[in-house]
């Protein structure tokens, strides 16, 4: 990640859209080229993501499929994305033989990040992409950019058919409000993150801010869905309710120690805090029961959540070390567009899938 952020006075807001991005380019330090694990994280989802797609397509049949890419970065992660999607609609279309068999769909793929991402490394091959999804798969594939935070609307309304994002949604839209006490002194001293030393405070708006910045993404995706598209989330997890679990603390500390050697003044470091929140499987699928959009529900089959009421149900799967929930949501009413209306009004049917650790052989 790169910012090229100077030491900032402790009065000034930064304006996160415009400095937060994927390190650019193709060199040794770039995001493209050190981005090996979300590639293979994302790898893993391949059959679900096409699996999701073909679903769309089967119960929609439309003469254009439109798929966004939320937090797509620089590197080429999301066209691996791209093709598996195409070539599952693709196989669909030939269906069980020649007399059942249809033309694919146009598609038109929307890759989203924030404006200060570095686009042209993804676009550089596109063509690429798209010539040899032409020549194998037989289908017209548009690709286009479309930058700004997807903590908001980015879409048309009831224009998107298939919603994906991967290793984006635990960072957060901006720093927490309430990080300081009334005297103005940091709640968080001497660290950027949540850690075993922090003031319960801290971790208290975290989530808060989490909480907002989630509602408002699924409402935000409400609008734009199309009744009967869907949506693959993956995401950063907690295995435990523990905030300052090792396993999640231990990068943060060492970025925090390279940090403090690069800086020769404190007062320098002070004023940086991640914007990445790692919340737990458990707060991923249930929030206080205050809050009017999700209500939980015991399911047999594991934890089950029903979004305002709707006909759609959230499922967590039990069992195994847990590291990277995966969220699949269909929309499946229509009740108006807006913020305020969409995904979350009609119901939201969703399967919450876990993906077991895998352990590496010392």
């Amino acid at each position: 990640m790169a910012s090229g952020l100077q030491c900032p006075d402790k009065h000034t807001s930064m304006n996160v859209e415009a400095v937060l991005h994927m390190k650019s380019g193709l060199g040794e330090s770039s995001y493209a080229q050190n981005s090996s694990h979300q590639k293979k994280s994302t790898e893993t989802l391949r059959s679900l993501v096409m699996d999701s797609a073909t679903l769309v397509y089967e119960a929609l049949r439309p003469e254009s499929f439109t798929v966004a890419d939320l937090g797509c970065a620089s590197g080429t992660n999301a066209l691996g994305v791209v093709e598996a999607i195409v070539r599952g609609v693709g196989e669909a279309c030939r269906g069980r033989g020649p007399s059942s068999s249809s033309p694919p769909p146009e598609f038109s793929v929307l890759l989203n990040d924030l404006a200060s991402n570095d686009f042209n490394t993804v676009f550089a091959r596109a063509p690429e992409v798209a010539g040899r999804l032409k020549a194998d798969a037989g289908a017209v594939v548009f690709l286009s950019g479309v930058p700004g935070s997807f903590y908001g609307r980015l879409f048309l309304c009831r224009s998107v058919h298939l919603v994906c994002s991967f290793n984006s949604l635990h960072w957060l839209s901006q720093v927490p409000a309430g990080l300081r006490d009334e005297t103005n002194k940091p709640l968080n001293k001497g660290k950027m993150f949540i850690s075993s030393t922090s003031s319960p405070a801290v971790p208290a708006a975290y989530l808060r801010q989490f909480q907002k910045d989630f509602n408002l993404f699924l409402r935000s995706r409400g609008a734009e869905v199309v009744s009967g598209g869907r949506m693959v989330l993956s995401m950063l997890c907690r295995e435990t309710e523990d905030y300052t679990d090792v396993k999640m603390t231990l990068l943060w500390d060492l970025l925090s120690e390279s940090l403090a050697a690069l800086v020769s003044q404190v007062s320098c470091m002070m004023p940086f805090r991640l914007l990445s929140v790692v919340s737990s499987c458990r707060l991923l699928v249930a929030t206080d029961r205050s809050d009017p959009c999700v209500r939980k529900q015991n399911g047999s089959l594991g934890q089950e959540v029903r979004w305002c009421g709707g006909a759609g149900t959230a499922r967590a799967g039990c069992g195994g070390r847990l590291r990277r929930p995966v969220l699949r949501a269909e929309r499946t009413g229509d009740r108006g567009g807006g913020e305020q209306g969409g995904l979350l009004q009609p119901g939201l049917r969703a399967d919450v899938r876990r993906q077991p650790e895998q352990r590496r052989r010392r």
